[in-house]
């Protein structure tokens, strides 16, 4: 962009200053020329000055490998988000999440998954991003009874083969950044008794989020993740017919035709044991 020039500049007025005659400088328009550019060089500064110390931009991140949280926070240049100052990071995890790795309910990050950190919040002056998936997870995390004791937290210690059937599926989820429905697993889990019941209902709930969202790619064009949650729908129910079928259309689309015909394979042959 080209930014317009105006016609003086503050060198040509300081140069004319020392140029005019005494009585020139004493004049009474010079004198309310220079107390308005006075005015207008303060009001420029104290502006510009406000806007940096407000344009402070803080959030929070979430992994959904570990489920540890970090906060971060730095200045950037207002509505232009220029970085103005280093990002600073600190940690947020709390107890639930460490204990959560202590006890091996959720699985380590494989070395071939490169790390990620999804965000909770992101907030600035000039824009204000607010809230993001992850919030819904972060949000039962950090449920809390009348005395501030973390629910999910006693949940797990007084349920322990419960928990080990939540977790792991929560997990997942939140790998897949599908954290808005990580909410139905933690109401049937709140409900269960039996830990082979609680491991049914969960996967049941985790075979319909993950025929609908490989359905959703699939009409996009998008295959590749097609057939990533369809795979997850048959890793939950090996013999579902919607999921074997979605995946070997998807796989035809990504010319893995020899995948598609095992697919359809098993397929008939589920439907052969029914009739």
């Amino acid at each position: 962009m080209i930014a317009c020039s105006p016609s003086w500049t503050l060198s040509f007025v300081l140069e004319e200053s020392v140029s005019m005659t005494p009585d020139a400088r004493t004049a009474p328009g010079w004198k309310s020329f220079a107390l308005g550019m006075f005015f207008l060089v303060s009001v420029a500064v104290v502006l510009l000055g406000v806007g940096i110390v407000s344009s402070g931009r803080a959030g929070k991140e979430f992994s959904p490998f570990t489920f540890e949280r970090r906060t971060y926070s730095f200045y950037e240049l207002p509505w232009l988000e220029i970085q103005l100052t280093p990002l600073v990071r600190e940690d947020a995890t709390d107890s639930l999440a460490k204990m959560l790795v202590k006890d091996k309910l959720l699985r380590p990050r494989p070395a071939d998954v490169a790390d990620r950190w999804d965000l909770i919040f992101d907030l600035s002056v000039s824009s204000q991003r607010g809230s993001h998936d992850a919030a819904v997870l972060a949000h039962f995390l950090d449920k809390s009874d009348g005395n501030g004791n973390g629910v999910w937290e006693n949940w797990t210690n007084d349920h322990p083969l419960l928990a080990a059937e939540l977790w792991p599926r929560v997990q997942t989820l939140a790998e897949d950044q599908l954290y808005i429905y990580t909410p139905d697993l933690f109401d049937l889990a709140e409900h269960a008794t039996a830990p082979e019941q609680t491991a049914a209902a969960l996967d049941a709930r985790m075979v319909e989020v993950y025929l609908m969202v490989g359905n959703a790619q699939q009409l996009a064009g998008r295959h590749e993740l097609a057939v990533h949650f369809y795979s997850r729908a048959i890793a939950c129910e090996g013999q579902n017919v919607a999921a074997l079928t979605g995946r070997a259309v998807s796989l035809d689309s990504q010319g893995k035709q020899e995948q598609a015909q095992a697919d359809r394979a098993q397929v008939e042959h589920l439907r052969s044991k029914k009739t």
